[in-house]
């Protein structure tokens, strides 16, 4: 499989919320090879995992003409429903009920839920996000994931502004102007405070705002997951940033305890 394959399956199944209409060519034919695989949250595992496409395929509807994907069963315009299998136990499933006609394809249901797989996978930002962060990011997939552009883009936003807010309290700056442009100076003068992948792309805040004040329902639906992955990289970088100090500290203590330990040694030792 094609990495083309992959990204088209990631989307569809990972990204797209329910009853989003997503475009699909021929190059990405043969994306229903059993076998093909994606990255994607175990529940029961708790952890990520890799998953693969299952045998077991149900055809709930089928209508219209027969489509060739290549590689791939012939498939009729319709409903199916597509398992996907975890890599460590085969027992583990992912579903997704899919609609497809032509020249598109549309996730109408999965299990589990977009939201419990998103609540999931914020479970390795626990020791960095506050429970409204976590709280407000869980929302804004849920949201989504029923269809909800402005309202899910509209948390994404307060998340943002909190890790501002938070940078600004430490450094002492106090309160400023929460319009969009200051957000931006805002966003810059806090370089070497706050995760360096938004100092580097300020205008983040901007995006969200447009979504919010300009874009239509299906924009902002379109616009969320790359707003979602870069808050997230935002948010693994500030775990990334508290996981070196613990370790430089760790680290620290360990010299001190051996230089203690050897100076005792040593002194101990006396002139021959």
């Amino acid at each position: 499989m094609t990495d083309t394959h992959q990204e088209f399956r990631s989307h569809l199944f990972f990204k797209a919320g329910l009853y989003e209409t997503v475009p699909f060519a021929q190059e990405v034919g043969g994306v229903w090879a059993v076998g093909a695989r994606n990255d994607g949250m175990c529940l029961p595992c708790r952890r990520e995992s890799i998953f693969a496409i299952a045998e077991t395929r149900v055809a709930v509807r089928s209508t219209g003409s027969l489509t060739e994907w290549p590689g791939s069963p012939v498939f009729r315009s319709g409903i199916h429903v597509i398992e996907l299998q975890c890599s460590r136990n085969r027992d583990h499933l992912l579903a997704f009920a899919i609609l497809s006609g032509k020249g598109w394809m549309m996730k109408v249901g999965q299990w589990p839920s977009i939201a419990d797989l998103g609540l999931a996978s914020l479970r390795r930002f626990d020791a960095v996000l506050h429970d409204s962060d976590r709280k407000e990011l869980a929302t804004a997939i849920g949201l989504h994931a029923h269809g909800v552009g402005v309202g899910s883009l509209v948390y994404l936003r307060r998340i943002l502004e909190r890790l501002v807010h938070e940078a600004e309290l430490r450094v002492g700056v106090g309160n400023a102007s929460n319009s969009q442009t200051r957000m931006v100076d805002r966003i810059k003068a806090l370089k070497g405070e706050i995760p360096e992948f938004l100092t580097e792309k300020p205008a983040l805040y901007s995006v969200l705002s447009l979504g919010i004040h300009e874009l239509s329902e299906e924009d902002c639906l379109g616009a969320f997951p790359v707003v979602k992955s870069a808050i997230e990289q935002i948010i693994e970088e500030k775990l990334a940033q508290r996981l070196r100090a613990a370790a430089r500290e760790r680290t620290q203590k360990e010299l001190d305890a051996l230089g203690q330990r050897l100076s005792r040694e040593t002194d101990g030792a006396g002139p021959s």
